[in-house]
């Protein structure tokens, strides 16, 4: 028994510890997509084109910088964010809409299947909410503080408004409005401006 315990420990060393070793190289020293201490990136993070292959875990820990100097994290099946943090000490990243319109990436249902990341969210949006989107003319100017209007979604030609599915106020959406998707919510992403 004591001789499978020093191997199970050997092992777990192993498997732990000669990753951080590898990344060590001089091949994988800190890099970042602008040059400056902002955002390094590390083991088990890679920067493409900056860092060889046996810096990162693997291709779902690969990451690369886009022609503003932002690092740039892909989700296969979601697409492109900008990372805006890492804790390696925490182990978690915070990754933005390069775009600046996150209520796009949850209208087409952001996923992240095939992704080694699992979503978190902070203490206060434990209980999402389930939201309607509207699609609704241009010419709607009385909007229902119930359905505010998500800017970065309309156009020139129609607005995009917001409101939780099956709310209790009994009032309608404006007329020239139809549903053109739902989505779960942080419940405090629909109380203020949201673009």
């Amino acid at each position: 028994m004591a001789a499978f315990q020093i191997f199970f420990s050997i092992f777990l060393f192993g498997f732990f510890f000669l990753p951080q070793i590898a990344s060590s190289d001089t091949n994988c020293k800190p890099s970042s997509c602008d040059g400056t201490q902002n955002l390094q990136v590390t083991f088990p993070f890679r920067l493409k084109g900056s860092q060889d292959k046996t810096c990162g875990c693997g291709p779902g820990f690969d990451l690369s910088c886009n022609s503003q100097n932002q690092t740039i994290l892909t989700l296969p099946s979601s697409g492109y964010f900008v990372v805006t943090e890492i804790s390696y000490p925490e182990q978690w990243l915070k990754i933005g809409d390069p775009e600046q319109c996150i209520f796009k990436l949850l209208l087409h249902n952001f996923s992240r299947p095939g992704s080694p990341f699992q979503l978190e969210y902070p203490p206060y949006d434990l209980h999402r909410i389930n939201s309607t989107f509207y699609n609704c003319s241009s010419n709607v100017t009385d909007t229902h503080s119930r359905y505010p209007p998500i800017d970065c979604l309309g156009s020139d030609d129609y607005k995009v408004l917001i409101a939780p599915t099956g709310h209790d106020d009994h009032s309608l959406p404006p007329a020239s409005c139809r549903a053109i998707g739902t989505a779960l919510m942080p419940p405090i992403w629909l109380m203020g401006n949201y673009c």
